[in-house]
């Protein structure tokens, strides 16, 4: 394995390699021209390659660029340690009287706002570029990329097939974007063009890494199985053999493609065995029945509500005006900027609304 820290499209530039896999995981929304690096990532996969990418859901995450402006307009940066203080102190201001925002980093976790990293990451970026999705699906279009799977990781889309298997059109995925049902990033197996029709139908036997000596990934065998396959409501309850069980199947059909354990899937219940071929911990490859197989690409449950929010708050209270306006001061900002930063605050606790 080579390791390079370099610009990406410099290297894609400079290192005109072909690869049968790419891995590009929150990058492309950091750079301000992602329709151009994703044509030379797409440029560097051997035709039939595969690419794992994820990139931001901009309409979920439109409350944190409304956050990021207002501290922009205060002056406030990532590179001043101080600075990163002072924007913690101001959301702590603000959480008193939020109702969408407390509750929107409530869901991200309780470390986002200590955990020093995580938190510039999402507040204080120095560059994170806003596409919407037709944007994202038209750069797909462009640089010759099919989408064969769409990873479901919350279990958004629950109501419709199993999309790590069967991706939603745009149109459909389009309205669970808008109305809020989706607020998960985008998180997408593609394959350059041309495309094997048979692909299209089974993720499996594009995403499936080659065959593998079991010499090779024998540390894997002694390590715990994935937690994420057993922290949805489906999944919670299999019991610790059983798990162990699934990795030591799941193992197996890495090491041997013909592997199958219709056995071991039929003891599970049927929702359980649905959410972890959603996870990709089970696929229609792992089985021969075609009743499983079946059931892996079927709905979970018939329809998913959007979010229900209540009326609008008012943040502003006087301790955050009066903190707003020393920050502006502090930093050489005007009261224009201090201004606009409290219309900002006041925009993003509306966004739900």
């Amino acid at each position: 394995v080579q390791y390079f820290h370099n610009d990406l499209s410099q290297f894609a530039q400079h290192y005109p390699l072909t690869y049968d896999h790419i891995d590009c995981y929150g990058v492309l929304h950091h750079n301000r021209r992602p329709q151009e690096l994703l044509a030379d990532l797409a440029n560097s996969l051997k035709p039939g390659g595969t690419m794992r990418l994820m990139v931001y859901n901009a309409n979920a995450r439109r409350w944190i660029n409304l956050l990021q402006k207002a501290f922009r307009e205060l002056g406030l940066s990532y590179t001043q340690k101080s600075s990163i203080q002072e924007a913690r102190q101001l959301l702590h201001l603000l959480l008193r009287r939020s109702r969408s925002i407390r509750h929107r980093i409530t869901n991200m976790g309780p470390g986002i706002l200590n955990h020093h990293h995580r938190f510039v990451d999402t507040f204080l970026h120095a560059c994170e570029t806003v596409r919407s999705l037709d944007d994202w699906w038209s750069d797909l279009q462009a640089s010759d990329l099919h989408l064969l799977g769409l990873w479901d990781r919350y279990g958004e889309l629950d109501d419709l097939d199993n999309p790590l298997l069967h991706p939603p059109q745009l149109k459909r995925l389009k309205e669970r974007v808008n109305d809020a049902r989706f607020e998960n990033n985008f998180e997408l197996y593609l394959q350059k063009q041309p495309v094997d029709s048979t692909l299209s139908t089974e993720l499996s036997t594009s995403s499936a890494p080659a065959q593998l000596k079991r010499s090779e990934i024998l540390h894997l065998y002694r390590c715990r199985p994935p937690k994420f396959w057993f922290q949805m409501q489906e999944t919670r309850d299999i019991g610790y053999s059983k798990r162990w069980l699934l990795w030591f199947h799941y193992l197996e059909s890495i090491c041997r493609p013909e592997h199958r354990f219709d056995r071991f899937v039929s003891s599970l219940e049927p929702q359980s065995v649905q959410r972890l071929a959603r996870l990709g911990a089970l696929r229609p490859a792992h089985v021969n029945s075609q009743i499983l197989k079946d059931l892996m690409s079927r709905p979970i449950y018939a329809s998913m509500e959007s979010p229900k929010y209540g009326p609008p708050q008012a943040i502003i209270s006087r301790e955050l005006k009066e903190y707003v306006h020393y920050l502006s001061t502090k930093h050489g900002r005007s009261q224009e900027h201090a201004r606009r930063c409290l219309q900002l605050l006041q925009e993003a606790e509306n966004t739900d609304s």
